[in-house]
């Protein structure tokens, strides 16, 4: 990560920003400090646990949907989110271009997830009222709930009933693009309905999703480099490539983890997922594309910030695995 040195532009920064920067200010003040994290760790109950988090800017509003004799850990987090949520919608409704759509960018990541998680809730059955209640906050917005059920992986159709109206459409409709860009070319390739849903058949929900995300990560990054202020621009295109890093090493990984060596054509199909916007591209692009597995990913990241941060991960691994052999359930 860089350091930064102010940019002119901050001098006459609020003259458009000033009650969104006071805001944010404010709720920084919010975050949750040591010496709350301290008095939380000392809790013996949850009784305990309430009182403190009451005296923070969370208040008691995240306790309202907790029962009495039961605790739920997943009702507190969604609790948590909607304020998050109320606090970014009030942002973006007191600021005004480019901020409006940095905010709006910053929760398309969370409204792909949502619509991905909706197809998947609606293929096994379940209803778009649980679904919607169970979606992520920081993701949900009107349109979601016209998410209809697909026929097997028919998502040509999805995408031109529904897909195509919402705020995250424009990335589907890119992703589509890329999937049948072999086939526009060709004269002979009528690209319809069917050619796409056939097309379709050999991606699955959450290969959808991280295609998606990552067309989604590289158009905030160019916005971030060209639409915004000189500090802004620089403090963000650093996050988005630490992101983009990260993404990476999560889409190597997960490969490793399934067994077995990636062949020629799996190498070209793991490619089509690899960020282009990080600082390991593109000097580390090939070394991380042929990583076998989780030894060869750290390898192709030495000489990197990565590089330590993985080798505590392997060595946090091995000690656990140590730890846990001759072990019993009852030791």
């Amino acid at each position: 990560m860089s350091t930064f040195n102010f940019g002119m532009e901050m001098c006459w920064a609020n003259i458009h920003d000033a009650l969104p920067e006071s805001v944010v200010r404010s709720l920084r003040k919010g975050f949750l400090g040591k010496d709350v994290y301290r008095s939380l760790k000392q809790t013996a109950n949850m009784s305990e646990f309430k009182i403190v988090m009451e005296e923070t800017d969370y208040g008691t509003d995240i306790f309202a949907d907790q029962q009495e004799d039961r605790f739920e850990v997943q009702a507190l987090r969604m609790a948590m989110k909607q304020k998050l949520m109320r606090e970014m919608e009030y942002l973006i409704a007191n600021s005004q271009w480019p901020l409006t759509e940095f905010l709006t960018r910053i929760l398309h990541k969370y409204q792909i997830e949502n619509v991905v998680y909706i197809i998947e809730g609606l293929k096994a059955n379940r209803s778009i009222e649980d679904l919607m209640r169970n979606s992520d906050p920081l993701g949900r917005f009107p349109e979601l709930k016209n998410v209809q059920p697909v026929d097997g992986d028919d998502y040509a159709s999805l995408y031109q009933s529904v897909l195509i109206d919402l705020p995250v459409g424009v990335y589907f409709r890119k992703f589509l693009n890329e999937v049948t860009a072999s086939a526009v070319s060709d004269d002979q390739v009528v690209v319809d309905s069917k050619y796409i849903s056939e097309a379709m058949q050999d991606y699955t929900l959450l290969q959808v999703q991280n295609r998606v995300k990552k067309i989604w990560l590289q158009e905030f990054f160019t916005f971030c480099r060209t639409q915004l202020a000189e500090t802004s621009a620089r403090v963000m295109t650093d996050l988005l490539k630490f992101e983009s890093d990260l993404q990476t090493i999560q889409i190597i990984e997960n490969y490793g983890q399934q067994g077995g060596n990636v062949d020629a054509f799996g190498f070209s199909e793991r490619k089509k997922y690899i960020s282009k916007v990080g600082y390991l591209y593109p000097e580390r692009f090939e070394a991380l594309n042929t990583a076998q597995d989780f030894k060869q990913l750290v390898a192709a990241v030495e000489g990197t910030e990565y590089h330590e941060m993985l080798q505590r991960v392997s060595v946090a691994g091995a000690e656990n695995e140590v730890e846990s052999n001759g072990k019993t359930i009852g030791k």
